[in-house]
């Protein structure tokens, strides 16, 4: 099972984004807000920001799909040839959410195919 963190960090290296994984607790909202810091003002979250997974989808070419319970994101291979792949996320209440999280997935597997 890969964790947040790990998808975060997999998929800020297909992107080209430095940091260093960071986490605060936020006393008053009662959670903690983590991401990598990358000397912004804000934490570079794509998994909790709708604009940080928009940017991410943009810069890597990963179009997105709604189908019934489910998110679908399509994204480039990196093999030299033009062929895409597919991964799917599952809904529950949140297509936001899910959105956000196919992304990450989709570049967190492209990292891996770049073997960043």
């Amino acid at each position: 099972m890969t964790t947040n963190r790990e998808l975060t960090e997999r998929a800020g290296r297909a992107a080209g984004i430095v940091g260093r994984w960071a986490q605060i607790h936020q006393p008053y909202g009662g959670h903690w807000i983590e991401g990598l810091d990358t000397g912004a003002r804000m934490y570079w979250s794509p998994l909790d920001d709708d604009g940080d997974a928009f940017r991410l989808a943009v810069k890597l070419n990963i179009s997105t799909h709604q189908r019934f319970a489910m998110v679908q994101a399509d994204f480039p291979r990196i093999e030299g040839i033009c062929v895409t792949k597919t991964i799917c996320e599952g809904v529950m209440n949140d297509y936001n959410k899910a959105t956000r999280r196919v992304i990450v997935r989709a570049a967190a597997e492209m990292a891996q195919e770049m073997d960043l």
